[in-house]
């Protein structure tokens, strides 16, 4: 299982992932959220992170379409341990907040 996982606004160093979650999320319905994960495991992967929803019931609010679990890179390319996760809508994702 993956570790407990937070929810902040990007860092410096995070900025440019930012913009593509946000962007991602302008592509979908009026409403949609990014929720930003992290504290992951660097080995996790998207079925993972989906699991770790799963298991806190929040499945129903990650947005039907794919791609809505990016797993995020260091500059390296490395796994960072961090992911956006396209949310249906704020509550949804608010509920994420509050479970993880």
């Amino acid at each position: 299982e993956s570790g407990a996982a937070d929810c902040e606004g990007p860092a410096s160093g995070e900025r440019a992932a930012a913009a593509a979650a946000a962007a991602a999320a302008a592509a979908d319905p009026p409403g949609a959220a990014v929720l930003w994960l992290r504290g992951l495991l660097p080995g996790d992967a998207e079925p993972d992170v989906r699991a770790l929803l799963a298991l806190r019931g929040l499945s129903p609010g990650v947005a039907e379409r794919p791609q809505a679990v990016l797993l995020l890179p260091e500059a390296d390319g490395r796994p960072a341990g961090q992911a956006v996760v396209l949310m249906r809508n704020r509550q949804g994702a608010g509920a994420a907040q509050l479970a993880l």
